[in-house]
């Protein structure tokens, strides 16, 4: 009977951990699993999501998460995430810029051009684009937005009937 190639890797890690050699054999199945899996992203995330869990139950009671961790990072450096949520992360950082007075957008800039991997110059783009952008939705109405502070209510029922009698509309309320 031939068995899945997940299930013949999480096997071996299991066999291996026992053994007292997981750690060793991690490194080697991960490898295993980038060259099977070439291409095929959908396939990899799932095979390194089950792999993960499997090095957790059977290398955790001996190792911490972290050298695990460390270990599917080297054998994984590229960002494995989905481009959808680092394009996002991406664009909470620019409005985040747009949104600072210049002083502070000039002192942050450098760095922040450089945790993009871009120059500050493709960093002034994206910021002068999304200012247009938040402009642009201000402006879509008459004026400027009004922003009100939320109110709480009282905690309980007024009392405020007993001290007005005289006044109908505040003796029917509660």
């Amino acid at each position: 009977m031939k068995f899945p190639p997940i299930v013949v890797w999480q096997s071996r890690l299991a066999k291996e951990a026992a053994l007292g050699h997981g750690i060793d054999a991690l490194r080697e199945i991960l490898v295993e699993i980038k060259e099977h899996h070439v291409g095929d992203d959908a396939d990899l995330m799932a095979a390194l999501d089950e792999m993960y869990d499997c090095a957790e139950r059977h290398l955790c009671p001996q190792h911490k998460i972290e050298t695990v961790a460390v270990i599917f990072d080297g054998i994984f450096p590229e960002a494995l995430l989905d481009k959808a949520v680092i394009d996002e992360d991406r664009q909470v950082e620019i409005d985040r810029l747009a949104k600072l007075q210049p002083l502070e957008y000039a002192r942050e800039r450098k760095n922040a051009a450089k945790g993009f991997g871009v120059g500050v110059t493709a960093l002034d783009v994206a910021v002068k684009t999304a200012r247009a952008r938040n402009a642009d939705a201000i402006a879509s109405g008459q004026g400027r937005p009004i922003e009100f502070k939320q109110i709480e209510q009282w905690p309980h029922p007024s009392k405020a009937r007993r001290f007005w009698p005289s006044y109908p509309a505040l003796s029917k309320r509660t």
